[in-house]
């Protein structure tokens, strides 16, 4: 349902527009943008053995249809690579499917742009996640073949809203990168636990990250797709690290920008709080299933937790007042030392 809010309802904050190049002389202005980051260059930025150390990257996909929400990832650090895919039913609010990998690096392969060349891939022993820019449009394609999840879809942002990138400065003068875009619609097929499932009509979003993270490095994280009186909806939320300016809603053919995540839950399996600190979006979620890693490794240490289920609450947005119901998505609370 879609309201209208009283005259003096607070607005969006503004973001500027991408510079071109956002990396220069191996720096980058930190700040929050409407548009894709472009094709970055971390090879001026440090040396060899601190991009080792402290250069990641990743992509990740979260596609909501009717009947499903699937979520993948293909991330490679400076010094290892994994990757992982999960897929929920809503009508059974469970997961149905779970995978999680560690991979050879020489396996895996996250390009520093989501244009023009764009690709996040591995191939493992008979196992496959491939997302690929589609040549001369503003498209993806995606397989994969998992156990349980065999899908092959095209992800198309051609007129859909802008993305939200963000710049961070990061310790010892260097930076991180994200880019998010939500609101990409699919064309498909799945094979789900064993299920064909139809990805057209879906909504699609993805969380394209690269930089010099801190060692020691922290998040809260909300991602949702849907519509609301049949109009495309997305949102994504952090709150820590990079702040308000990666936060963003997405509707009615545009990008609204929003104030940090204010994120909270007491149980993994429990109802998570999800609003912003200047009151836009107040949000409940309940998970209906988690994807989840707990890693020790001594100098490597990694919390890694995804629930996966649906939306409701309210959302601001300059005079209009949206009412969310059931809608798929996902939240995450991740600290790793890396």
């Amino acid at each position: 349902m879609i309201a209208e809010a009283s005259p003096d309802a607070r607005l969006s904050r503004t973001v500027g527009k991408v510079p071109s190049p956002i990396v220069t002389r191996g720096r980058a202005e930190p700040g929050s943008y409407e548009g894709s980051l472009g094709a970055l260059d971390f090879s001026s930025a440090a040396s060899w053995l601190t991009r080792v150390k402290r250069l990641k990257r990743w992509m990740y996909v979260g596609i909501a249809t009717d009947t499903h929400y699937v979520g993948l990832a293909v991330v490679r650090l400076g010094y290892a690579a994994n990757a992982f895919a999960f897929a929920f039913d809503k009508a059974k609010k469970t997961m149905v499917m779970d995978e999680k990998l560690i991979l050879p690096l020489p396996a895996v392969e996250v390009a520093d742009t989501t244009g023009p060349g764009a690709r996040a891939a591995f191939a493992f022993r008979g196992k496959s996640i491939t997302l690929a820019r589609v040549a001369g449009r503003d498209a993806f394609e995606l397989t994969t073949r998992l156990p349980g999840l065999h899908l092959d879809a095209e992800l198309s942002a051609e007129g859909a809203p802008s993305a939200i990138s963000a710049v961070a400065s990061t310790e010892g003068g260097l930076f991180t990168t994200t880019e998010k875009r939500l609101l990409l619609t699919t064309r498909g097929d799945a094979r789900i636990a064993g299920e064909r499932v139809s990805l057209d009509g879906g909504l699609a979003g993805y969380d394209f990250t690269a930089g010099f993270m801190p060692r020691h490095t922290h998040w809260k994280w909300a991602f949702l797709l849907g519509k609301v009186d049949g109009v495309p909806f997305g949102m994504n939320l952090v709150e820590g690290f990079v702040k308000e300016a990666e936060c963003a809603a997405w509707f009615d053919g545009r990008l609204w920008p929003l104030s940090e995540g204010d994120i909270r839950f007491t149980q993994k399996d429990g109802p998570w709080d999800v609003r912003t600190q200047a009151g836009e979006i107040d949000l409940r979620f309940d998970p209906g299933g988690a994807h989840e890693d707990n890693t020790n490794l001594g100098i490597v240490r990694a919390r890694f937790l995804q629930p996966v289920g649906l939306y409701r609450g309210s959302v601001r947005l300059g005079r209009r007042t949206l009412e969310l119901r059931d809608m798929l998505g996902v939240t995450e609370d991740q600290s790793v030392v890396w």
